[in-house]
């Protein structure tokens, strides 16, 4: 009688397929990773675009505002003119009233306009840029204006507009929306209290 040795089935180790496993565990992970930093990334750009566009509109509207302001005032300014021409005193006294009032509202849209951050260092900016063509060698400006346009020129450069050269300092001197050029030959005050006080100079008008 002879003895036969059947051989089983040959079983493969478990261990042999950990490298397998351990290489899809690390893909996913990677996807994963990959995923997230790109849906941060989006987010982020999308957070920057809203911002932008809110500063922008905001901008807008306080240049609107500037705007409507100056030619209420210069209709003001020419009735004014025909006023002082008439010799009735309660007619110069009511037409003084007028323009007073007239001027005070302006400073108070003015001043609500410009207390946003952006939109006050934008617009500062915007009316020191009116001289760039004439020299312009470096524009000073409110320290926290400066800070928000230092932080646009960071992420958006050429959303500015602002000339290779020219030069942007802060100056504590100055309040929150206003902004001083300084030119190869001279100056431009485009501070907005300056501003007010010239149109009550030019009307006539005490505080």
């Amino acid at each position: 009688m002879s003895l036969e040795v059947t051989q089983g089935p040959v079983f493969t180790p478990l261990h042999a397929s950990r490298p397998e496993a351990a290489s899809v565990a690390a893909g996913y992970s990677s996807g994963y990773t990959a995923g997230w930093s790109a849906g941060a990334r989006a987010a982020a750009q999308d957070a920057e675009e809203q911002r932008r566009r809110a500063a922008e509109e905001l901008a807008v509207r306080a240049q609107q505002a500037a705007t409507a302001a100056q030619e209420a005032l210069s209709v003001l300014a020419r009735a004014a003119e025909a006023a002082r021409h008439r010799a009735a005193p309660v007619l110069s006294e009511a037409q003084g009233a007028l323009t007073r009032a007239a001027v005070d509202l302006a400073e108070t849209v003015l001043g609500a306009e410009l207390g946003d951050g952006d939109a006050s260092a934008r617009s500062a900016l915007r009316r020191a840029l009116s001289v760039r063509d004439e020299g312009l060698v470096r524009v000073r400006l409110n320290p926290e204006d400066l800070a928000h346009l230092t932080a646009t020129l960071d992420s958006l450069p050429a959303e500015l507009g602002l000339p290779a050269g020219v030069e942007l300092v802060a100056d504590p001197a100055l309040g929150r929306g206003d902004a001083v050029s300084e030119l190869e030959e001279g100056y431009l005050d485009a501070r907005v209290g300056a501003a007010v006080s010239r149109v009550r100079d030019a009307l006539e008008v005490t505080e």
